[in-house]
């Protein structure tokens, strides 16, 4: 066991099982041992996984992260989940060559088939022009409507600035779906501008906003955040975080930033991620179920309830 796998085990509040550590491998066992047996019947809705299909598209994007540039199925997938405890779970669009999204979806439609736990997909959609954007909204929907969420979009300050932006935020309110929202700190307050000309859209957050957590970058951070939070048409995923935060990571770093979320969003407004397999470039997908875990063990079982499985279910129509 080396000196960053010690610290995390200590930091992660299993050092008592350290002393009986006789290498790596055992790690698992240390997880068992330590179980934290007040969460074992909670179930989570992991809302952010994805799937990488390489046989069938290109994601440019990987070129830079070698550890994960290959596919990641729903049979990898269910392998990977198996010991957190996670009874549904979102496709969110994994980043396909641009103009791939209904190809995409088609595929991941037919994926889906051979999952009990995928019960979502959260396709890409570019803002574009009114028209071309509800022609892609309408396709979508006309490929699988019941399991269609929401698209995920990138954010920038064109986008925000256009005067397209509110009425293709409004064709999603009149289509019953959400907008997974991809943005950084620096244009949280002017986001929070534009999501008050469409209070009935539902905006998710994805990654936390992505904060510099390995950085402890908080301040400006937080002023963001806490903005976006004030709009009760925002939510907030718990997801990315330990990529955000690096390899060297542990809960002391983290922790300041989901007691924030929690802080600004209430019980009600966050949900549960894995980032899966991004997660893959800094531990495993059960580290990190065990990470949140311990993240959020002292609220109370009503409370971890809504932060693992409920606001998830509300807000992505899962029991619709």
């Amino acid at each position: 066991m080396d000196r960053k796998e010690f610290n995390r085990l200590f930091t992660m509040g299993l050092g008592a099982g350290i002393a009986n550590l006789n290498g790596a491998n055992n790690l698992l066992e240390i997880f068992r041992e330590n179980s934290l047996s007040g969460l074992k019947g909670i179930p989570k809705t992991d809302t952010h996984m994805h799937i990488m299909d390489f046989d069938n598209f290109e994601y440019p994007w990987l070129n830079q992260y070698p550890e994960i540039n290959k596919s990641f199925l729903i049979k990898d997938y269910e392998k990977a989940s198996r010991k957190s405890n996670i009874s549904k779970s979102i496709f969110i669009e994994s980043g396909a060559k641009a103009g791939s999204s209904i190809e995409e979806t088609k595929r991941i439609l037919t994926l889906a088939k051979q999952s009990q736990k995928l019960k979502g997909l959260v396709p890409r959609g570019t803002i574009a022009n009114q028209e071309k954007f509800n022609t892609h909204i309408d396709t979508l929907l006309t490929l699988g409507s019941e399991m269609i969420k929401g698209i995920r979009g990138q954010i920038n300050q064109n986008i925000i600035q256009s005067p397209e932006f509110i009425t293709c935020m409004n064709y999603l309110e009149k289509n019953n779906l959400n907008f997974d929202l991809l943005i950084r700190p620096g244009l949280f307050l002017n986001m929070a501008k534009v999501i008050d000309k469409t209070p009935h859209t539902i905006f998710i957050i994805n990654h936390l906003g992505f904060p510099n957590i390995e950085k402890g970058e908080i301040d400006f951070w937080q002023k963001g955040i806490g903005e976006l939070a004030k709009r009760p048409n925002v939510y907030c995923k718990i997801s990315g975080v330990l990529t955000q935060a690096g390899e060297n990571w542990n809960l002391d770093m983290i922790r300041p930033f989901t007691d924030f979320v929690i802080k600004s969003f209430g019980f009600k407004r966050l949900m549960y991620g894995s980032d899966w397999p991004g997660i893959l470039r800094i531990d495993s997908f059960h580290t990190w179920s065990r990470a949140f875990e311990n993240l959020t063990k002292q609220y109370s079982e009503d409370e971890i309830n809504h932060l693992y499985h409920l606001n998830a279910d509300r807000v992505y129509r899962l029991d619709d």
